[in-house]
């Protein structure tokens, strides 16, 4: 495996059930516009989804009907997470489905936005490549 500072979605360890070594974990960033849509990525290596967060943008106006949700394409991996009022604030997915959580290499990794106020945001998605 090559050093650190040369790591990339190729030649990351995947990280196995039982694995002593461990492995490097992976993030995903992806920005989300001010509006209700789909904000996709497709990953370059088959991804299990370990948690997800997002930064508020840096604008004032945020309501609680303003919400992200991370999908596997179009099955739901979180719930519906709701943004907070306060501009700049982190909110978390506090649920991941199971069934859902493993993207395919080159499937899509998605977030789901609906604005109310202000949908904009950038979202973290954490993860370990599996084999």
């Amino acid at each position: 495996m090559s050093s650190p500072s040369n790591q990339n979605a190729r030649n990351l360890d995947t990280v196995a059930g039982g694995n002593a070594i461990g492995g490097i974990p992976v993030i995903h960033r992806i920005e989300v516009a001010d509006a209700t849509g789909n904000n996709d990525i497709v990953v370059d290596a088959k991804f299990r989804v370990t948690g997800a967060h997002m930064r508020a943008s840096g604008a004032a106006a945020h309501a609680t009907d303003d919400t992200w949700q991370l999908k596997n394409g179009t099955s739901a991996i979180t719930e519906a997470v709701a943004k907070t009022a306060t501009a700049k604030a982190v909110s978390r997915a506090a649920t991941i489905d199971a069934a859902n959580e493993e993207v395919a290499a080159g499937g899509t990794l998605r977030v789901a936005a609906v604005k109310s106020t202000n949908a904009a945001g950038t979202v973290y998605v954490q993860g370990i490549l599996v084999p």
